[in-house]
């Protein structure tokens, strides 16, 4: 399992997934994860990478995470949950799937419940 590869010209949710998947699989400690990510960046991304490291050095994983999909991510003037709702099949099942799941993956999604106020 090699790990993976970040350039920013991609989706950063799917990149930090795959990540999290081989610090998990090759039990990656905490501590090193940032160093081990950051020998994984290319391009605009090791720039940026570059500059979070003297900006705030120690960074946790966690922090970085956020700080990543902020930068590389949609943009946070888009609604991704109105997105999933109002997405209309405009080619064939698969494609409209795949679409689908991208959408879907949107952290925004995430809903959380207030158990408190339910009756």
């Amino acid at each position: 399992m090699e790990f993976p590869i970040f350039s920013g010209s991609e989706d950063p949710l799917i990149w930090i997934y795959r990540c999290e998947k081989f610090f998990l699989r090759q039990c990656i400690a905490a501590l090193d994860r940032m160093g081990l990510a950051a020998l994984h960046m290319l391009d605009e991304a090791q720039l940026w990478d570059h500059q979070v490291e003297r900006e705030h050095p120690g960074i946790g994983w966690e922090e970085f995470t956020k700080q990543c999909t902020i930068q590389f991510g949609p943009s946070t003037h888009t609604n991704p949950l109105s997105d999933l709702i109002l997405l209309e099949q405009s080619g064939n099942v698969a494609e409209y799937l795949n679409i689908f799941q991208k959408k879907l993956a949107c952290p925004s999604h995430v809903v959380q419940v207030d158990h408190s106020r339910i009756k």
